[in-house]
């Protein structure tokens, strides 16, 4: 009978790579000292594994997570992995010529001067300055752990597949078996967050079917703002000495809907912990048995909530603290006219006006085929505009402006316009097209405009019995301007010299 050790490599490979985890990978290695001894010289496989059970969207993240925990202790590791030196003898080689080129690549733009580098530098200055010896390496140190955290984010967002290929093929079997570990955990708290969710749908909607299975997109969406929390996390401590860098550097990169993904994360989390503070400090008995006792005698969720938060050490970096404001920065022009050195401007436009902004902000995500945040997030903050003293709105209809009862289409955003301006005119854009409602100089209104122009603008007027008429150009050579009113059909909304259909505007 033959034995596993007389098996030909090839064969020792082929098994080897046909297992689903890096666990079941350290079990083989334990068993067979020749399975050790292969897995020595073919350390790709242990990382292929990996890369096999876990999605490309999220390896990205689950690369950064790793690499921010040598942020703050050892960024002069992170700085060499990002941009090793060529003269470098032991800078790492990846897998291959090829992905050694992807990952160099254009690695000379993260090297953005900052405004003030001195004033940089003194941000860090919190130090005991009794050693002037020390002092200064401190201080360089500090900067590095900062610039490592920029460099990390940046490369995160701009070029998610070469981190990849740079930061997991260096790390041993053993660490990656605890990042695997980390990403099981993550994958149970997004079915566990989901399950929770739609628990509390079908409290509200009876018609919500009792349980859910989550696709692989919101598998993936889920998994996402959890790792993206976590790296905040890990890296505030980092971003925050450096003023606004936190938010230049992270939470502008996110659409302001997965902003608020990782706000429901942290609250889910944070109601688990308060949930089962007994079982959390039964094991930790630092803050002594009387505090415990203080705690779990506690009857209320935002008593239990008020003495964590007020506890030494617990309440470090307050997620909707850091949060809060974010948005009005995100829709603000100054902010976007100065980020156009940043990789965030589209291409290497300046973004001046308030339509590039929301044209910036509310961009379709390439990888999220799936635009159900996007859309609730527009149906929850932006404007509709209906018939004054009726229940129909402005709706899209196969590319024609039409009237519809609002309940008719209550579970889509068809019906739902952002409201822009331009040269003190009003425009109206459909989020999901991203084309504005004009007209084609007649009387008939379309949404096939991709830009603002002449035909697409509007003015409301106020009307003495309430509401407002809605007034556009007749065309681009007349001042003239017409109305906006519902056809005799009582559906099409057409233009005229004369009428009488008064509108309202709806925050949503």
């Amino acid at each position: 009978m033959a034995r596993i050790t007389d098996l030909p490599p090839e064969i020792i490979e082929s098994i080897l790579w046909s297992l689903d985890s890096v666990r079941s990978l350290i079990a083989a290695l334990r068993s067979c000292r020749r399975f050790y001894a292969f897995v020595q010289q073919s350390e790709k496989i242990a990382t292929g594994i990996l890369r096999r059970k876990i999605s490309p969207d999220i390896l990205p993240y689950v690369a950064a997570l790793e690499a921010s925990y040598l942020c703050d202790d050892f960024p002069d590791v992170i700085l060499k992995l990002i941009e090793p030196r060529h003269d470098d003898p032991d800078a790492p080689s990846g897998e291959s010529d090829e992905s050694n080129s992807e990952s160099e690549v254009e690695l000379e733009d993260f090297e953005e001067p900052l405004d003030d580098i001195e004033g940089s530098l003194d941000e860090f200055d919190d130090f005991d300055t009794e050693s002037s010896d020390s002092f200064p390496g401190r201080r360089a140190f500090k900067f590095d752990c900062f610039l490592a955290a920029r460099k990390l984010l940046k490369m995160l967002y701009d070029q998610p597949s070469a981190l990849v290929d740079i930061i997991l093929p260096p790390v041993p079997i053993f660490d990656l078996h605890v990042v695997e570990r980390r990403y099981d955990k993550f994958s149970k708290i997004a079915t566990d967050f989901a399950g929770f969710a739609w628990e509390r749908l079908s409290e509200i909607d009876g018609g919500v079917p009792q349980e859910v299975t989550l696709s692989s997109a919101e598998h993936d969406r889920f998994c996402r703002a959890i790792y993206r929390l976590e790296i905040f996390y890990v890296l505030y401590n980092i971003m925050e000495r450096n003023g606004n860098t936190v938010y230049d550097w992270f939470f502008l990169r996110h659409s302001p809907w997965e902003n608020e993904q990782m706000a429901c994360i942290y609250h889910f989390l944070e109601m688990r912990f308060t949930r089962n503070t007994h079982e959390v400090f039964a094991h930790d008995l630092s803050q002594g048995i009387e505090y415990i006792d203080d705690v779990t005698m506690q009857h209320d969720y935002e008593s239990k909530k008020r003495m964590l938060e007020t506890t030494d050490g617990v309440h470090y970096a307050h997620f909707p603290e850091v949060l809060c404001g974010i948005e009005p920065q995100m829709f603000s022009i100054d902010y976007w006219r100065r980020s156009w050195r940043m990789t965030f401007a589209d291409g290497a436009t300046i973004i001046t006006t308030k339509e590039g902004v929301l044209s910036r902000v509310l961009r379709e995500e390439d990888k999220d085929h799936d635009l159900g945040p996007r859309e609730s997030w527009i149906a929850a903050n932006l404007g509709m505009r209906k018939c004054k003293h009726t229940n129909r709105a402005i709706t899209l209809d196969s590319g024609l402006i039409v009237i519809k009862d609002i309940e008719d289409t209550a579970k889509i955003t068809i019906n739902q316009w952002l409201c822009v301006e331009k040269n003190g005119y009003f425009g109206f854009q459909h989020p999901s097209s991203g084309r504005y409602m004009g007209h084609g100089g007649n009387k008939s209104l379309r949404a096939k405009a991709t830009e603002l122009n002449n035909w697409e603008l509007f003015t409301p007027r106020e009307h003495p019995k309430g509401g407002y008429q809605l007034l556009s150009p007749y065309c681009m050579w007349s001042q003239a301007l017409m109305v906006l009113c519902v056809d005799e059909d009582r559906k099409t909304v057409v233009r005229r010299n004369h009428g009488t259909t008064l509108w309202e505007f709806m925050k949503v």
